[in-house]
């Protein structure tokens, strides 16, 4: 099955715990998935990958949290990121520019 399919399949499941007020789960899934995207690499910074994970899975989540009437998914993230981690990025400002690019580059690998 092609990778972007099975994250979308995976973003709906989320939005099926959250629609069953499941909040927990959903948030444990959510993270699970954006780990799945930004996999810990054995040369890179831990602190760097898990902002990266942070990031995507607070977007699914508040997007959901949101609104569970529109359709989350890659695509949709990464059509709408800027707006979409205005919220959600965490991390001096110096350090903004890098993390968006790298969260941008792992996403556009799904497709």
């Amino acid at each position: 099955m092609n990778k972007k399919i099975e994250v979308n399949s995976e973003i709906k499941e989320i939005k099926r715990l959250i629609e069953e007020n499941e909040i927990n789960k959903a948030e444990f899934k959510a993270f699970e998935l954006a780990e799945s995207i930004f996999p810990y690499k054995n040369n890179g910074d831990p602190y760097f990958t898990n902002e990266c994970v942070n990031v995507i899975s607070k977007i699914i989540m508040k997007e959901y949290k949101k609104s569970c009437k529109e359709e989350i998914n890659i695509d949709y993230i990464i059509n709408n990121f800027e707006e979409l981690s205005k919220e959600v990025i965490d991390v001096p400002e110096i350090v903004k520019a890098t993390l968006k690019a790298e969260i941008l580059s792992s996403l556009n690998l799904l497709k």
